[in-house]
């Protein structure tokens, strides 16, 4: 799939921001991009995610945990961030993680969330670290 070099600008700059922000204001600054509709915010991150960015896929994950712009699903969750966290994304580890650590989508686990913490921090990711 071939992505236009508008989109590619507008990825690239939202993605700045979510790499200094937290998972939630990314979304919320996403949403504010395009103007309250989650519809067009999670089209955004579902084509990036496809496209192969792993950030796209653990920030749409983020959003099926919230239910924003998409029905809320803990499975669709943990899928996506286990894919973010395959493709090389610390925050998709460390989101897998805390649901295994609250057992939404996935059988609680401790043993796997410190697992993916420890991923997570190992990729520079501080806040696993404290996890």
């Amino acid at each position: 799939m071939s992505i236009p070099p508008d989109f590619k600008l507008m990825h690239y700059l939202l993605s700045q921001y979510c790499e200094s922000n937290s998972d939630e204001n990314c979304i919320e600054r996403v949403l504010n991009f395009f103007n309250g509709d989650g519809d067009k915010a999670a089209s955004m991150w579902r084509k990036s995610c496809t496209g192969g960015y792993a950030g796209g896929c653990a920030n749409l994950g983020w959003m099926y945990r919230a239910g924003l712009g998409v029905a809320q699903d803990d499975a669709k969750a943990v899928s996506l961030y286990r894919q973010a966290c395959e493709g090389g994304d610390a925050g998709g580890c460390f989101n897998l993680g805390v649901m295994y650590q609250i057992a939404r989508g996935v059988a609680q686990d401790d043993a796997e969330a410190v697992s993916l913490f420890r991923q997570a921090c190992e990729m520079g990711y501080a806040r696993a670290c404290s996890d």
